[in-house]
């Protein structure tokens, strides 16, 4: 068996492999490998971007990127506490570690205090809905109001930051 480099990769890995995989267990290890590679590399885009956008938007931007994150997770947190598929809490835990990520990320453009009140405002309005629409949880109007005044507070602290 001949051991020579052809791009990067041995030949006897390249003329051994004559059919397409059949299933993710057939996959070679080295594309196993790349796609949590690929992953971390879209998410650490995603997030300069939305960094870099100008003033107040790319804070916005990544508010509403934390909130959804953490949203996605709380579903799939309440899935697991009623099913308990391990799927459900690899998938949940995996959508926190990203979203830690994000927000160690976002500080470099913005404060503390402005982001997590910011991910903390959104977040709690996107579980009030969640609960309303997703688990047909009856919110009172006092609740709807405060959710409101939690919102118009944010705004302020968002146009109030210092650039």
């Amino acid at each position: 068996m001949e051991r020579s480099l052809t791009q990067g990769r041995p030949t006897a890995l390249l003329s051994e492999r004559t059919t397409a995989p059949t299933s993710p267990t057939d996959q070679p290890c080295a594309s196993r490998r790349l796609l949590p590679t690929l992953a971390v590399t879209a998410a650490g885009t995603v997030a300069t971007v939305l960094c870099r956008l100008p003033g107040p938007l790319g804070i916005v931007a990544v508010v509403v990127g934390l909130a959804g994150l953490d949203l996605v997770g709380a579903v799939l947190a309440k899935s697991w506490a009623t099913a308990a598929s391990p799927l459900t809490f690899l998938g949940g835990a995996s959508v926190f570690v990203v979203l830690f990520w994000l927000y160690a990320t976002s500080l470099r453009a913005g404060e503390l205090s402005v982001v997590t009140l910011g991910w903390v405002v959104v977040v709690t309005v996107g579980a009030l809905v969640l609960d309303r629409f997703r688990y047909g949880v009856h919110l009172s109007g006092s609740q709807w109001v405060a959710a409101g005044v939690a919102v118009v507070a944010l705004a302020y602290l968002l146009l109030d930051a210092p650039a």
